[in-house]
């Protein structure tokens, strides 16, 4: 009785439209990116074929005393896992897992939601002692254990923190080293937190126009200075190469340009806007200093 209550409460959540299309700008913990493909990686990732696919170590099925698939209780309206029982053993325990085949050099959206009735925090941190272990990572061979050490080549993940009752969406942009395998792994999540709608989909970085913002704000800050009255056609064609290449979704140009502006484009705007004193001072490099008296304390014009 305790367990229906628990699914028909879970049912009766509210529910909200979250969704992406290809064309879409997402910004994650990584970057900006944007979708290029609506094929979802992860098969059954919103579990409208139950649990079929996610397994506890990546071979043990789910047992249906650890999860329950609650029917339209996520939040896009899909199906949600819900974690019935916590254990602590990885064999036997409410982990899940789950493995999704990419391949090199491409970048890919990640996200899941997840959702707990009390306010926790997980992290990316293993172990025997860390509960509530939420992870995205990657390796070559997709198994969870290298021998008796979990099996992370590359980590993504970050610690997440839920708010009680409300789903939380976890997103990365992840650009993958070599063919392989992105991982899913939940250890030992409480009792009553809850999954829904998994995505790996094929995505591309594009320029993150918060950068842009920043940069162009410092450039303009300059242009906008009356004490500066050299070079200013030049930052404002900066300005514009900046939101160019953020309009074109052009990476290069876009790292060119930020990066330019700390390592030349505001030293070069100050050097025009310099006036060299130099010639003006008195024995500059001491090339014509005789000194012979040990007490002396001047030299020119210089103390």
């Amino acid at each position: 009785m305790k367990r229906f209550l628990f699914l028909v409460s879970a049912a009766l959540m509210c529910m909200q439209t979250f969704a992406q299309s290809v064309g879409d700008y997402i910004y994650t913990a990584n970057g900006r990116i944007k979708i290029v493909s609506p094929v979802n990686e992860v098969t059954n990732g919103n579990f409208t074929d139950g649990t079929t696919g996610w397994t506890v170590d990546g071979s043990a099925e789910l047992s249906v005393d650890t999860f329950a698939v609650v029917p339209e209780a996520g939040p896009n309206g899909d199906n949600a896992l819900y974690t019935l029982l916590k254990d602590n053993g990885a064999q036997t325990g409410s982990c899940l897992f789950k493995k999704v085949p990419v391949s090199s050099g491409l970048t890919y959206y990640v996200s899941y939601y997840v959702k707990t009735d009390e306010t926790f925090s997980s992290t990316t941190s293993y172990g025997t002692t860390n509960k509530n272990y939420q992870n995205v990572f990657f390796n070559t061979d997709g198994q969870l254990y290298a021998g008796s050490v979990l099996n992370v080549a590359e980590s993504y993940g970050k610690v997440v923190e839920t708010v009680a009752g409300e789903w939380k969406k976890v997103e990365y942009a992840v650009t993958v080293p070599s063919d392989g395998y992105l991982c899913f792994y939940m250890y030992a999540p409480y009792i009553g937190q809850c999954f829904a709608d998994f995505k790996v989909v094929l995505a591309q970085k594009v320029p993150d126009d918060r950068i842009a913002a920043k940069a162009i704000a410092r450039l303009q800050t300059y242009i906008d200075d009356e004490r500066w009255t050299n070079g200013k056609e030049d930052l404002a064609d900066i300005i514009g190469g900046i939101n160019a290449a953020v309009a074109e979704d052009n990476v290069a140009d876009f790292n060119a340009y930020v990066s330019a502006i700390d390592e030349e484009i505001i030293a070069e705007f100050l050097d025009q806007n310099t006036a060299n004193i130099s010639s003006r001072l008195d024995m500059q490099d001491f090339d014509n200093a005789t000194v012979s008296n040990s007490s002396l304390t001047s030299v020119g014009q210089w103390k």
